[in-house]
């Protein structure tokens, strides 16, 4: 399956660039792919919670 990708860019401190390298480091993954599941996590418990309300 072929999926349209929207690129954008993020400034982290340095402290946070080097947890998301070691994580992506640990885990065998890109840093990308980190950064894309943080994002969906965020975001589906943000609409689970909104229709809870």
């Amino acid at each position: 399956m072929i999926t349209n990708k929207k690129q954008t860019g993020v400034r982290l401190t340095q402290s946070l660039s080097d947890k998301l390298d070691k994580f992506a480091t640990e885990k065998g993954i890109n840093k990308n792919a980190v950064i894309t599941m943080a994002i969906d996590e965020f975001l589906t418990k943000r609409e689970e919670n909104e229709k809870e309300r």
